[in-house]
């Protein structure tokens, strides 16, 4: 593999319309298997990697290769002039530009390549609506790409991109918006029970959802001095009632609260494990 024909060093095209991989042009060094390949922000593409150039002289080290794909060289490129640093994970957002001609977006996550694989590989398409000056464009819900930094490129009517710019999704901001209405969320009517998953599971990771939680159980939770009339009843593994104050366990009905332990000391003992799961939260999401 160091020394590959000129026949093994072809880059390889896919043409999704058609289904086919072509050749393209030859590279000038043998990319083997520590050879990686990553999607610049321009729009070029890099190559690069393995121990050596090919041509069997130690003193020659690796050097990386730039490729222009053919869709650079289909006219003029269109412009992003600015969009917001952050968007929203689901939520509409403009992107200012002089083209009119403005076909699509994409969001691409920054490449993590080594030994021939991007462990970062992620793109989405997406629709456009045209406003005044501006584009609008709707970034993709959380099942779809989680959060973090990509490259935003418009395309135009002849698929030609734009060079990139840098956005972080994440689950709130506000961006600048277009005169435009957003288009629709990709699949969002197809698939609601696939959004409100991803929603369920960022809240449960978020590091206060400890307290949220307890918030939660405070409103449900009857004001007052508790007695067990005022539990809603419980019911078992085969369907009947257990004992009131009572939940079903891995070894059948166990005590809900202790008996003649007010709500408010139910509620002590449950911001206590609140705090706990907070702490557990924040061993997570923060460094010592």
């Amino acid at each position: 593999m160091h020394f590959a024909l000129p026949e093994t060093r072809h880059i390889e095209l896919w043409n999704k319309q058609t289904g086919q991989w072509t050749l393209g042009p030859e590279q000038t060094e043998a990319r083997a298997y520590h050879s990686t390949a990553l999607l610049l922000p321009d729009g070029r593409v890099m190559s690069a990697g393995d121990e050596s150039n090919g041509d069997g002289d130690p003193a020659h080290v690796d050097t990386a290769e730039i490729y222009e794909p053919p869709y650079l060289h289909k006219g003029p490129r269109p412009q992003i002039a600015s969009v917001s640093d952050q968007i929203q994970t689901g939520a509409g957002f403009g992107v200012t530009t002089p083209d009119t001609n403005i076909a699509g977006a994409s969001l691409v996550a920054p490449g993590a390549v080594t030994h021939g694989v991007d462990m970062n590989q992620r793109v989405i398409q997406l629709d456009v609506t045209h406003g005044t000056g501006c584009v609008s464009v709707r970034a993709p819900t959380a099942n779809v790409a989680p959060p973090g930094y990509y490259m935003l490129f418009l395309l135009n009517d002849q698929g030609v991109p734009s060079v990139s710019k840098f956005v972080k999704l994440q689950a709130s901001a506000s961006p600048d918006a277009c005169d435009a209405t957003p288009p629709s969320a990709p699949g969002a009517a197809a698939h609601p029970e696939a959004d409100a998953d991803a929603q369920a599971r960022a809240d449960a990771d978020r590091p206060d959802a400890g307290a949220r939680a307890l918030e939660a159980l405070e409103r449900e939770v009857p004001q007052g001095r508790g007695d067990d009339d005022q539990l809603p009843p419980q019911r078992g593994r085969e369907g009947e009632p257990v004992g009131r104050g009572e939940t079903e366990g891995p070894q059948g009905p166990r005590p809900l609260h202790q008996a003649g332990q007010s709500q408010e000391a139910q509620l002590l003992a449950l911001r206590a494990r609140a705090r706990r799961h907070d702490v557990q939260g924040r061993s997570r999401h923060e460094p010592a």
